[in-house]
């Protein structure tokens, strides 16, 4: 007797097979994978900081130049470009704290998924060697948490400012209004460099966490350690110094 399959259940027995290999695939992820999606995110992240950082010295100098510009013609093409600056500043921030966000949601993951596989070891010298590591890599990862509310804080205050002041200005951008506002102005000038100097630690610590869980990585989650990951913090901290100056 022949078994003859409707539309519907060939659709489903065919959602079930790709459920399964989905499953299966997921199942399959190593530690070497989480590792990387977190050094990735990491990764990211310090761009972020980096484009972050060049847009609030664009911001900063636009800003500027509307203040020494409120007795010129020009005022209206200075507040213009001043105007884009908080539109890409506000992007760039925004796109900061939400990579941030996805970051330290992956390192959490990283660690929890390594810390339950730790217990599964039979040899307790084995068991003993993954967790030291990972408490290790742990230790290093929090710091970019201890770091980031000083970040969160210090952009999300600067931000506020530099759109409050494009409001106001749009309102009032005649020699009066501009000399009026310039004292908060200049005082939001220093948030932004406040802003750039609340993100150093934060750099800093990504780029250690990420060098030593690429070193984690090629180690496969072992206590083995690699000189290469050393050497790209190392450089990376140079770049950092010479961004800064």
């Amino acid at each position: 007797m022949k078994v003859r399959m409707t539309a519907p259940a060939i659709m489903l027995a065919a959602l079930f097979v790709a459920i399964t290999v989905v499953a299966a695939g997921c199942a399959k992820r190593t530690g070497i994978q989480r590792a990387e999606k977190t050094t990735s995110s990491m990764q990211a992240v310090e761009s972020n900081i980096r484009q972050t950082v060049a847009q609030i010295d664009a911001t900063n100098a636009a800003l500027a130049a509307v203040l020494d510009a409120k007795d010129s013609p020009d005022v209206k093409k200075t507040y213009d470009a001043y105007a884009d600056n908080v539109n890409k500043m506000e992007k760039s921030g925004s796109a900061l704290l939400k990579q941030t966000n996805e970051m330290t949601a992956q390192g959490n993951d990283y660690f929890e998924e390594w810390q339950k596989s730790g217990s599964t070891y039979t040899n307790p010298d084995i068991q003993k060697l993954s967790q030291e590591r990972r408490n290790q890599l742990q230790q290093t990862f929090s710091e970019i948490s201890q770091a980031s509310p000083g970040v969160n804080g210090s952009l999300n205050a600067y931000l506020s400012d530099i759109k409050q002041i494009q409001t106001y200005l749009s309102n009032d951008l005649t020699p009066q209004g501009i000399a009026a506002i310039s004292p908060v102005a200049r005082d939001t000038i220093q948030k932004g460099d406040s802003v750039k100097s609340a993100v150093q630690p934060m750099l800093a610590a990504t780029a250690r966490a990420r060098s030593e869980m690429s070193e984690g990585a090629a180690a496969g989650g072992s206590a083995g350690q690699s000189t290469g990951g050393s050497e790209g913090y190392q450089q990376n901290q140079q770049d950092q110094q010479n961004m800064f100056r």
